[in-house]
């Protein structure tokens, strides 16, 4: 690698990616929202010309998928603007800019997977905003590499699988949607993708989107399902006797979610030789991580 990783900046502290990131590189400077707050785009030069890193990651953002619906001017401002200043920033000193994007860019039409070739069309605010957001990174001319996942998960913070815990421990049934298909992926997996980026000798040759998620696809009732089997194998707490599937015509929610989350990595594989493990592991690794925990 090209810098220290002293000469790493990081936002988004606190959260689940960043807080895998802290483990593999605690040497970085990690940026807390009361350091910089996104909502206050400007705020960000200030601290990157004291602070003046060569290589960003950001992994902070508005991740409240129903509220961007009515607070559309707080996501732009965090997942979009926040990042277009970090990005001009990055271009006229020269450090590079590594970005965690999303999977909700896209339409999530069809069912085949989707390359980093696909044209974005969000079907909801929170997905608009990410991707104008990407869409002012690639704009800035800066070094950047936007990794697209989805479904991330973690022990850290709060995702689809605490929340599973958390309610199994609490109801016997429970329905979930079935519809919707992508891949879980985990925040450590990801924060390793990043750091692994960042040192492969030819972390500056390349520039773009790149789709980052752990290997397989499932539909989040089935993933619902593997939780509760593999927590109950690892005695963890767990009431739920019956998982139910529904149709996301069926849940209402303020935001329409897309149907198809399948991502191509081979770009990622070809380029950089990363792919990351199944989901199924993964989902064990954080299971076994909160179990020693005693959550």
């Amino acid at each position: 690698m090209g810098f220290s990783d002293s000469a790493i900046l990081v936002f988004g502290v606190g959260g689940q990616i960043a807080s895998a990131l802290r483990d593999l590189i605690p040497q970085a400077t990690f940026i807390s929202q009361s350091e910089c707050n996104f909502a206050e785009p400007k705020s960000v030069v200030p601290l990157l010309d004291a602070k003046r890193p060569k290589l960003i990651i950001n992994c902070a953002a508005f991740t409240q998928v129903d509220l961007a619906e009515t607070d559309f001017e707080s996501a732009q401002k965090i997942n979009a603007d926040s990042p277009a200043e970090i990005a001009k920033w990055c271009a006229r000193h020269e450090s590079s800019l590594i970005h965690f994007s999303t999977d909700y860019v896209y339409s999530g039409k069809g069912d085949q997977f989707r390359d980093e070739t696909e044209p974005p069309a969000p079907i909801n605010r929170y997905g608009m905003s990410k991707w104008l957001g990407d869409r002012a990174i690639i704009a800035s001319g800066c070094h950047h590499i936007i990794l697209r996942t989805s479904w991330v998960f973690s022990p850290v913070g709060k995702n689809f699988l605490k929340t599973m815990l958390s309610i199994g421990q609490q109801k016997e049934e429970l329905n979930i949607v079935s519809d919707q298909i992508g891949s879980p992926s985990y925040a450590p997996h990801l924060a390793e993708a990043a750091i692994a980026i960042a040192r492969h000798p030819d972390f500056k040759r390349h520039c773009g989107v790149f789709h980052c998620v752990n290997e397989g696809t499932t539909s989040w009732f089935d993933f619902a399902r593997f939780i509760f089997s593999t927590a109950e194998e690892m005695q963890l707490p767990v009431r739920v006797k019956r998982v139910n599937p529904i149709l996301s015509s069926d849940f209402i929610s303020a935001a329409q979610r897309p149907l198809n989350s399948r991502l191509d990595t081979k770009k990622l594989e070809r380029t950089f030789s990363i792919s990351l493990p199944a989901w199924k592991q993964a989902v064990v690794e954080c299971l076994t991580q909160l179990k020693s925990q005693n959550f």
